[in-house]
């Protein structure tokens, strides 16, 4: 019968207990140490192709600027060599680091079959990265189609299973 004092009695004995005893690790150990890198890189590679996407904005008002009427094959030297003086050309090379930091723990993650909703939600946040550009994921959601709004609301359930 559960009875009050057992359940107290239980709650006493149990923190006698040490943690290191009592938990047990996680099938998915693996796959969540790989979601924690993951996600770190993939808010570094976000925040990297936010900075180079204003950069690029920037060069290409300047550029549109010169050439109203658009500069055409003619002025592609002049471009290039305006873009890689620019602070675009550097955070586009920041860009493509943060992106293939990502890649490469995204394949690893990949390459795990989950078995817990926390390997789940690594997969989850992978799937952000493969399917969104992070120019949408940046935006509010009701800028969103419909289908995009419901992808990453499933894949917030699931985050949220795993929490």
């Amino acid at each position: 019968m559960t009875t009050r004092r057992n359940v107290l009695a239980s709650a006493a004995a149990a923190a006698l207990i040490p943690a290191a005893v009592t938990a047990s690790p996680s099938p998915d150990a693996e796959l969540i140490r790989l979601g924690q890198e993951f996600a770190t890189a993939f808010a570094a590679f976000r925040h990297a192709n936010g900075v180079w996407q204003a950069a690029e904005r920037e060069i290409m008002a300047e550029w549109a600027l010169k050439f109203p009427q658009g500069a055409g094959d003619t002025h592609l030297t002049e471009f290039w060599t305006a873009y890689n003086a620019s602070p675009a050309a550097p955070a586009s090379a920041e860009n493509e680091r943060r992106l293939d930091v990502c890649d490469a723990i995204a394949a690893q993650i990949r390459a795990i079959r989950p078995t817990t909703f926390a390997g789940l939600a690594a997969h989850a946040n992978v799937a952000r990265f493969d399917g969104f550009a992070p120019s949408l994921l940046a935006q509010d959601r009701c800028n969103l189609d419909c289908p995009q709004i419901a992808v990453l609301d499933f894949l917030d359930l699931v985050d949220g299973l795993a929490a």
